[in-house]
């Protein structure tokens, strides 16, 4: 409780300190870069802030690699989730999700554990506080391999969604996945000992 008071009075203090515009889009700009490069360093994927900028800017290149389109489809999915769940009342269901995938990979429909609606259910059927439905969305999606290789993405992008739901990180000027980027070792650690135990608790 002590935690989630001081993430809130956080929360608080952003959404009051007054920004130029120039700062704002600044600040966006970084956490919409920190976000990407962090989330896919985080679940495998080796990429650089330089790639990341070069493509995303408006001359980014045509013809993408793989990995390449990797980094736009994970920025089609942040835009997404600025559109559509920014201070949501929506429930959160599956077709919700599986769009993040498609929006990621490009691939229809894609879904390897049929369990999705009810670890879903699971996480919306109390009244808990945003942040820990965000982590419950991360752990879950992750470590039940909802999308294969995938999945780590995908988890990100679903806890992103519910803080956005939310009205966390409002202004979008934070990139959470830094700190599991910069404590990667007990991070892995801790999903694997949520997998392995079949308890969420740790995380």
């Amino acid at each position: 409780i002590e935690e989630l008071n001081k993430i809130d009075n956080l929360r608080q203090t952003l959404l009051l300190t007054p920004l130029s515009l120039q700062d704002k889009l600044l600040f966006r700009w970084n956490a919409y870069v920190d976000r990407i490069f962090y989330s896919l360093n985080l679940s495998g994927v080796e990429v650089t802030r330089n790639q990341i900028i070069e493509l995303l800017s408006p001359l980014g290149k045509s013809r993408l690699t793989s990995r390449q389109k990797t980094i736009v489809g994970f920025k089609k999915a942040l835009d997404y989730l600025v559109q559509e769940w920014l201070v949501s009342s929506k429930t959160v269901n599956d077709s919700t999700i599986i769009k993040l995938d498609q929006l990621l990979t490009g691939i229809k429909n894609r879904i390897e554990n049929t369990d999705l609606p009810n670890s879903l259910r699971y996480i919306q059927a109390s009244p808990d506080h945003a942040v820990i439905q965000a982590g419950l969305a991360q752990i879950l999606i992750q470590s039940e391999n909802f999308f294969g290789d995938d999945s780590a993405q995908v988890a990100s992008l679903t806890s992103t969604l519910f803080l956005y739901k939310y009205g966390y990180d409002f202004r979008r000027f934070i990139a959470i996945e830094e700190y599991f980027y910069m404590q990667k070792d007990r991070y892995n650690r801790l999903i694997n000992q949520s997998i392995r135990d079949v308890n969420v608790t740790p995380w």
